[in-house]
């Protein structure tokens, strides 16, 4: 099987067209090679991360100082495009939590649910933020007592992990 990364060549000149080649070219050879599973991937976007981390032996290297931005929700839906068009066996959203590299879907206080809202328009067709938002606020209070006390104010209350302005 193959599963597509955001990958090197994406990486030079990126725009909406780089992006739709790099995932076109990934189903093309998964086709051609006769893969099994063919795992595509969709991210919001990605923010070169190992430079300002301090990782000077992280490879590759090629990954330095490297953006590929959201293009306003298309680095989504032109992956999930290809990923649809091309009869992908799985869709992985790349990654749930991954803050350094900025390809996080998890909720935030800055984007609120925005990525999730562009799964779930393209999954279901529609978008229901309300529903989400239940079950995020269900969800943490479930958890809230395992949690920090940070992580119960409400984003428009807090600066960084329960610093108040």
């Amino acid at each position: 099987g193959g599963f597509n990364w955001p990958g090197w060549d994406l990486f030079e000149n990126p725009t909406p067209d780089t992006i739709e080649t790099f995932h076109n070219s990934f189903y093309d050879r998964a086709q051609s090679a006769g893969w099994y599973p063919v795992i595509g991937s969709t991210f919001p976007r990605f923010r070169d991360y190992y430079v300002q981390g301090n990782s000077p032996n992280s490879t590759p290297k090629s990954w330095w100082n490297i953006t590929v931005p959201s293009f306003n929700g298309d680095t989504i839906a032109i992956s999930i495009d290809a990923a649809r068009e091309s009869g992908a066996d799985v869709l992985q959203a790349v990654t749930w939590n991954d803050w350094q590299e900025g390809t996080n879907f998890e909720p935030s206080a800055e984007e609120g649910y925005t990525q999730l809202l562009r799964l779930q328009e393209h999954i279901l067709g529609w978008v229901d933020e309300d529903s989400m938002r239940n079950a995020v606020l269900a969800y943490n209070d479930l958890k809230a007592s395992e949690w920090q006390q940070c992580d119960r104010v409400s984003p428009d209350h807090k600066l960084d992990c329960g610093t108040k302005e």
